[in-house]
């Protein structure tokens, strides 16, 4: 089940027309241990072949205010469509991220 951070996020990409798969579980190994954990939304758009994976980290718990946005008139920002131009740029950056939508079956199945 979503959080409701994690529902927002959902949201927002699926109006942009991807699709969206949550909680897809994979194994992870490391030199202290080895453990399961969780990809919180991996997303791909059909036409575009777009894809990453998303970790949703809940950061703001108070009541939004018109003096809040007054004060940090910046807040929503990444909801502007001209701030989608400078995403892109960084999702070149963040390839560490991206998989494809066989590579998200793949974890989910435990195969990868």
């Amino acid at each position: 089940m979503l959080d409701a951070n994690e529902d927002i996020v959902r949201r927002y990409f699926e109006l942009g027309g991807y699709f969206v798969r949550t909680n897809l579980p994979y194994q992870f190994r490391t030199d202290k241990g080895s453990g399961w954990s969780d990809i919180d939304l991996c997303v791909i758009h059909p036409r575009t072949g777009d894809a990453a994976a998303a970790e949703v980290k809940g950061w703001h718990t108070e009541r939004i205010t018109p003096s809040y946005l007054r004060d940090w008139p910046r807040l929503f920002y990444f909801t502007d469509p001209r701030q989608r131009l400078r995403s892109q740029s960084f999702s070149a950056v963040r390839t560490s991220v991206a998989c494809s939508w066989s590579d998200a079956s793949a974890i989910a199945a435990g195969t990868k």
